[in-house]
């Protein structure tokens, strides 16, 4: 909800917890972990990997065979667990350079609904729930996206920009 009566935060000065450029490092990662965690799911597809199928490949390839189809399971589900440790952890550095940044506009780092101004001037009330994208920009700042609820049960990724303690989000729509 979009109001022009409810109170802003003052912006604050950045605190030492804070700093842009791990923000855009973390969210990066975390990117990169999202999409590598694609490819793998795709590298190892479930097709195949019944025992009707393994007992197809041992019988085909012979003496041996049954040790690398347990090997190449095995590593499967290695690659599989680790892949799941590596979006957990980087997931869960984006979630503290958010609260970070956060805590440094002067919001609260809670799970509730904050009030934060729009680069229309306006403000608008919102629950940041995930950080999608974050880049650096030549002034210092920091500029992405934010996954956002509007309303309990609702969610909208806006662009934000976090500059000398203050976050701003852009909720009005593009016009071409």
């Amino acid at each position: 909800m979009i109001t022009d009566a409810d109170p802003v935060p003052v912006a604050h000065a950045v605190t030492a917890d804070f700093d842009p450029g791990k923000m855009v490092a973390v969210v990066a990662r975390n990117e990169r972990n999202l999409h590598a965690s694609i490819l793998l799911s795709l590298l190892l597809d479930e097709s195949g990997a019944d025992d009707v199928t393994h007992a197809k490949l041992r019988n085909a390839m012979g003496d041996g065979s049954g040790e690398l189809i347990s090997s190449y399971l095995e590593a499967r589900r290695a690659l599989k667990a680790r892949m799941a440790e590596c979006l957990r952890d980087s997931a869960s550095e984006a979630r503290n350079q958010v609260k970070a940044m956060l805590e440094a506009a002067g919001l609260s780092a809670t799970t509730d609904f904050q009030v934060v101004r729009t680069t229309g001037g306006k403000t608008v009330r919102v629950r940041v729930d995930a950080i999608r994208s974050a880049r650096r920009q030549a002034d210092g700042g920091v500029w992405g996206y934010l996954h956002l609820e509007t309303s309990p049960g609702c969610f909208e990724d806006m662009e934000f920009t976090f500059r000398d303690g203050a976050l701003v989000v852009r909720s009005e729509p593009d016009i071409y």
